[in-house]
């Protein structure tokens, strides 16, 4: 019988760091192809449904703007400077709704004839606008509000099914894509486990580099999809999602809620005498400030520009009026320090409290009566606190709010 020889030392080692290489390259594709696999899902996950949700949110947010504009118009009667300044905002509105929709077509993985009908909707909604104006110009009010109603809301409502069509589909595109990368990383968790039978330290140390990685993936998804950039703070579709939840959450226990809006004071004339880096800096000191004054279940988040709300659960009127003056003393009492100026940071503050109890609570009534107080803080001459009680009965009443339109 021919005799077999022994693998020499020499040899098992040379086996080992063969079968070591071996397992390392194997692992190195593997990863190497799954991470990319997940980057692009991450990837598609952000410049996707992300994208379009932000965008289709703007847009609802701003046809809700436009149509409170044109209520105004016809309700209150406006003087012509009034007018002027509520024609220019719906024109922004509308322009800023057509950027949106620029940007729906370039990421929206739907059925794009749903995008069309959006666009068709809204511009037949604006020229039906354009009517209701025209109609009061010609001091014809019982027109424009016989179209509002017979019109205009049909219109709207047309508008917002496409608009939620969008909403919806973007969630539910999101969710698969979660979904692609759970299915991702549990392959990669999978290959991981076959490689380890091999070299399991190895596998090891580079399966940690994976979770880590995922986890860093994830987290740096969230922080977009929810912070503002600038601030640190709630973004504000992040920050109106919120609201949503606890005006559910208080009409189920009946504990009210707080919600304020508060506009920086003379913030233009900051970046006009200062540069926009001043600007920033001037809106990242008043978010600290605010911020160092509020609980840690109370939430502020970034609406646009200047513009700022706070959202204090289980906090009667009186005593958000507290918190906020006391936030308003301090901003004032600490002035921002550049190189060359000292800025006093100032805010006007609009203070509402939600009606617990009493009724589904109407968001956007309570949205639109803290910006009417703060609006009032304003006018009576900034740097203060306004409460307005009069949104608890509009909130209490939503299906009367809803009926104007």
């Amino acid at each position: 019988m021919p005799q077999h020889r022994a693998i020499t030392a020499r040899e098992l080692i040379l086996l080992g760091y063969s079968v070591a290489v071996v397992a390392i390259a194997l692992f190195y594709f593997t990863f190497a192809s799954s991470t990319k696999e997940l980057r692009q899902v991450s990837e598609n996950l952000f410049h996707h449904p992300f994208t379009v949700h932000s965008a289709a949110a703007d847009i609802k947010a701003s046809l809700h703007q436009i149509r409170g504009e044109t209520l105004l118009m016809v309700v209150l009667r406006m003087r012509p400077d009034d007018w002027d300044a509520s024609t220019a905002k719906i024109r922004k509105l509308e322009t800023q709704t057509h950027e949106n929709l620029t940007l729906l077509r370039r990421s929206f993985l739907g059925d794009m004839s749903r995008v069309d009908s959006l666009e068709k909707n809204f511009d037949e909604w604006s020229a039906v606008r354009n009517s209701i104006v025209d109609a009061m110009l010609r001091g014809d009010t019982a027109v424009a509000e016989q179209m509002i109603k017979t019109e205009g809301a049909p219109r709207f409502n047309a508008v917002l099914i496409d608009v939620d069509y969008v909403l919806s589909f973007s969630q539910n595109k999101a969710t698969q894509f979660v979904g692609d990368a759970s299915e991702i990383s549990n392959n990669v968790l999978g290959r991981g486990q076959i490689v380890a039978a091999i070299l399991f330290a190895a596998v090891a140390a580079t399966g940690l580099l994976v979770v880590n990685r995922v986890q860093h993936l994830y987290r740096e998804l969230t922080k977009q999809a929810t912070t503002d950039a600038l601030t640190g703070v709630g973004n504000r579709r992040y920050f109106l999602d919120l609201i949503a939840y606890e005006a559910t959450r208080s009409d189920r226990y009946g504990q009210p809620f707080s919600l304020a809006i508060v506009d920086i004071d003379h913030f233009k004339k900051v970046n006009d005498s200062y540069g926009h880096l001043v600007g920033d800096a001037v809106l990242k000191h008043f978010c600290a400030m605010c911020q160092a004054g509020l609980r840690q279940s109370d939430v502020m988040g970034r609406l646009g520009g200047e513009e700022f709300g706070i959202l204090m659960p289980n906090t009667e009127l009186h005593d958000a009026v507290a918190v906020l003056d006391r936030m308003r003393h301090a901003l004032a009492e600490s002035p921002l320090q550049q190189v060359d100026a000292e800025i006093v940071v100032t805010g006007s503050f609009g203070a509402v409290s939600s009606t617990a109890g009493h009724g589904q609570t109407d968001v956007e009534a309570l949205l639109k009566a803290a910006d009417l107080a703060m609006y009032t803080a304003k006018s009576q001459g900034r740097n203060r606190v306004v409460s307005n009680a009069i949104a608890q009965a509009a909130c209490a009443s939503p299906v009367q709010h809803r009926s104007e339109v």
